[in-house]
């Protein structure tokens, strides 16, 4: 049998058990009650919202703010917090896909974060970037030019044609301006007046063939030329300006070149934590899934 001390030690030590469990539960049942709202959960909440990770500009946005706006804020952050912990009280985060995507965009949230952190970058890596890259920072040729259109639709292939012959004489004897272009001719489904336009634009409007040769053309604001022939008809051109492709000096674009080098590291840190992330797991796929 056991001595009487030794069962008012194991009854003591139950009810001391007891006693801790029980307030150990009243306590994480107080803290569950209690949202503590203090700057860092107020900027966490603001940048997931605004999903614009950059803590304090968010910060100086907050206090920035009217009294009314700032209290207005904190409601808006209480209000989630007790809807989404009564929400995990009820177990709504069990097996909703919803709430699954927001955790899966949240760790991607994490994970620019990251990349934002690290993305501290050197005056010398930007120019680095900008010399690896001048492709990318070079900027089109591109022509100034007004035109007037003969429809093919309207007038067929031979009588476009003509018309745009014969017109060429009187639009230069008359001195005809870039001003009154638009007085001559057809409609055309775009514009009369193109200015500073690449070949690109200028192809999607008229055709890789004419586009073509409108950029061989000689800059010459008294000289009508032409005509040309795109697939909506014929052309006469009065070429108002033309400028090369050229590579702006670093000055010119080194802040647009520090913004892509920064996306560019962010882009690398966040494939990096992802990459992290999955490493962590051992995946085992259904052969039945890949097989045909």
């Amino acid at each position: 049998m056991l001595r009487e001390p030794v069962i008012h030690f194991l009854v003591l030590g139950s009810l001391i058990f007891a006693v801790f469990h029980w307030l150990s539960d009243e306590s994480d049942a107080s803290d569950q009650r209690t949202i503590i709202v203090d700057e860092a959960a107020i900027l966490e909440f603001m940048q997931y919202r605004s999903k614009f990770f950059d803590s304090e500009a968010v910060r100086r946005r907050f206090f920035g703010f009217s009294e009314q706006r700032r209290k207005l804020i904190v409601k808006q952050f209480v209000r989630e917090e007790a809807l989404y912990r009564r929400a995990l009280d009820y177990g709504f985060d069990q097996g909703d896909y919803v709430i699954r995507l927001r955790l899966v965009q949240k760790m991607d949230f994490t994970a620019e974060g990251l990349a934002i952190d690290h993305a501290e970058i050197a005056d010398d890596a930007v120019r680095a970037h900008y010399q690896a890259n001048l492709v990318e920072y070079t900027e089109s040729a591109t022509i100034s030019f007004v035109h007037v259109f003969h429809s093919l639709s309207k007038n067929g292939v031979s009588l476009a044609t003509s018309k745009s012959s014969a017109l060429l004489d009187r639009l230069n004897a008359q001195g005809v301006t870039l001003e009154q272009a638009s007085q001559y001719g057809d409609r055309f489904p775009y514009h009369v007046n193109y200015v500073e336009k690449t070949l690109e634009q200028v192809t999607d409007h008229f055709g890789m063939a004419m586009a073509r040769q409108l950029f061989s053309l000689p800059v010459n604001r008294q000289q009508w030329q032409g005509g040309f022939q795109s697939e909506h008809g014929s052309h006469l051109v009065l070429m108002a300006d033309s400028n090369p492709a050229r590579v702006p000096e670093f000055a010119e674009v080194a802040g647009q070149v520090l913004v892509d080098l920064r996306n560019q590291i962010k882009s690398r840190h966040h494939k990096e934590y992802i990459d992290e992330v999955l490493g962590h797991y051992r995946v085992e796929i259904d052969p039945g899934l890949l097989s045909n």
